[in-house]
């Protein structure tokens, strides 16, 4: 008798299982290797990780299996430091990295999923966030005019600075 890891392995590698079925799959891996280990051994002596890179090569343009499959294989590569090279090996780096360029509803989640899986994986990924404005966008703060006349310290003699210090638990007795 096949316990749940490896039910569930196999159910992620019949040939043509519908996106819901690879799905739910994917989402009960997802839930039960998180902070388990032994979940994570369990799995992946059941063949897990060539199951997941089997689902998602797959269901190459579900967006919700990806970013299932992307945890599954970082919950594999921090619990169960064996499955990397394993998961590795089946291709994974090449269907996370594509993952990360995905543009389209729902795949800011999978490319912060993907990257994640990436970098426990210990593959080579830029942890820097790029510049998220338009080409030839500039963005400068106003300062005001230098030369202008500094009201700072006048307001700062009047009766509504005073309450307004007072009001935010400040010390006004210094005040002129």
């Amino acid at each position: 008798a096949a316990g749940c890891p490896a039910v569930v392995a196999a159910a992620m590698e019949v040939p043509g299982a519908p996106a819901p079925v690879v799905d739910g799959a994917a989402q009960l891996v997802a839930a039960i290797t998180t902070r388990h280990a032994g979940n994570c051994e369990a799995f992946a002596a059941a063949g897990g990780p060539g199951a997941v890179v089997h689902a998602m090569r797959a269901h190459p343009d579900h967006v919700g299996i990806h970013k299932k499959a992307a945890l599954c294989l970082r919950n594999l590569a921090v619990r169960h430091e064996e499955s990397r090279a394993v998961i590795l090996k089946h291709g994974a780096e090449e269907i996370l990295r594509a993952d990360m360029d995905r543009r389209g509803p729902g795949t800011r989640d999978l490319h912060d999923l993907a990257k994640a899986a990436l970098r426990d994986l210990r593959c080579d990924v830029s942890l820097a966030q790029p510049w998220q404005g338009m080409p030839g966008e500039a963005r400068t703060l106003e300062s005001g005019d230098p030369e202008a006349e500094n009201t700072f310290e006048q307001y700062m003699g009047t009766e509504e600075a005073r309450e307004a210090l007072a009001a935010a638990g400040l010390d006004t007795s210094q005040l002129g």
